[in-house]
């Protein structure tokens, strides 16, 4: 959200940057990614060590369960 208030509130908004903008967003994704990876193997399964790095936790989707299959 800030990285999109910055976007919006800066001067070249609307000057052709916008493919400036987005080769700095995808660069910012992919350190922040990197860095989420880094922190998730060093955590230890550590759920305090992983809240305490800034990050939070993600909610697992609930496995699939198969349909029962109903008499033909």
């Amino acid at each position: 959200m800030r990285l999109n208030a910055a976007i919006a509130a800066s001067p070249t908004v609307g000057r052709g940057n916008g493919r400036q903008e987005n080769n700095k967003r995808e660069a910012l994704i992919g350190v922040l990614q990197k860095l989420a990876q880094y922190v998730q193997l060093h955590c230890g399964n550590d759920l305090a060590v992983l809240l305490s790095s800034g990050f939070l936790r993600r909610q697992h989707e609930p496995a699939q369960v198969p349909l029962p299959s109903r008499p033909l």
